[in-house]
């Protein structure tokens, strides 16, 4: 079967699973069995598909397989990040809460920051990358996580400390300049999209209306930060209200919530 059929073919199959741009994630799915790039599956419309990949490929994706978890990578902030099922998958509004910490940080002064539930390390990794004086350290209750984060984290060529920790529990006695994470804060039992549910479940639930991880960290995370330290932590766009007030109520002086490009609040930023 020629590239330009099973196209034609998959781009149905796609669109009748609801699948938006399914033209584009034929053509990327084609690229992905040829171990091509798109553009080659472009200009070659008559060469032959591989056919046996090619509809693995198509029938995983119809049952909503995220692309990435096929592709085995997303990008995040400019750059490649191997994803998997044992890790979320970086999302575009997570790059706020970069930006903030780049903006409140123009200079490469050394400073010592921790990326709690790294997952694919993308932030971690990033904020190492973007400032390479900093100590970055990768922590995660996972073991299949951190692996991902230490593989991301070598392939960017990004030098990061890897800690298994379940949040803070293993830093007693240390102190960061500055304390990130984009943790689990999807309502128990709460209906998400089919394709966010391929997706590890600790990632992605909390307790609490999914406010529980916010709760403990604000909680605890002053005992790990310096005297001028800041929290940064991503938030669901409709908890900006609550998660402030559980800030507030811990005892916390500076609490702000900050919007991501589509004006939805995306990131608390909190100091002792």
């Amino acid at each position: 079967m020629t590239v330009q059929t099973w196209l034609v073919r998959a781009a149905d199959q796609l669109d009748r699973h609801g699948i938006e741009s399914a033209r584009l994630e034929a053509q990327l799915l084609a690229a992905l069995a040829c171990s091509q790039t798109r553009e080659w599956v472009l200009a070659h419309p008559e060469a032959e598909v591989n056919l046996a990949p090619a509809d693995q490929l198509l029938e995983q994706r119809c049952r909503r397989v995220p692309l990435p978890y096929l592709r085995g990578y997303q990008e995040f902030y400019g750059r490649r990040f191997e994803v998997g099922p044992d890790v979320l998958i970086p999302r575009p509004e997570s790059e706020t809460l970069i930006d903030l910490i780049l903006a409140a940080h123009p200079e490469d002064h050394p400073l010592q920051v921790v990326d709690l539930g790294t997952g694919s390390g993308c932030l971690g990794v990033t904020l190492a990358l973007e400032r390479p004086r900093w100590s970055v350290t990768l922590a995660d209750v996972s073991l299949a996580a951190l692996r991902v984060a230490h593989r991301n984290a070598s392939a960017l060529g990004a030098t990061c400390n890897i800690v298994e920790s379940d949040w803070l529990s293993a830093f007693a006695g240390r102190r960061f300049d500055g304390i990130l994470s984009n943790p689990p804060y999807i309502a128990a039992g709460e209906q998400v999209d089919p394709e966010t549910s391929f997706e590890p479940e600790r990632a992605l639930y909390a307790a609490d209306r999914g406010l529980s991880n916010y709760q403990i960290l604000a909680d605890q995370a002053r005992d790990f930060l310096k005297a001028d330290g800041q929290a940064w932590l991503e938030i669901g766009h409709e908890q900006g209200p609550a998660v402030e007030a559980i800030f507030r109520e811990a005892g916390w002086l500076h609490v702000a919530i900050h919007p991501d490009l589509g004006g939805r609040d995306r990131v608390i930023e909190a100091r002792p």
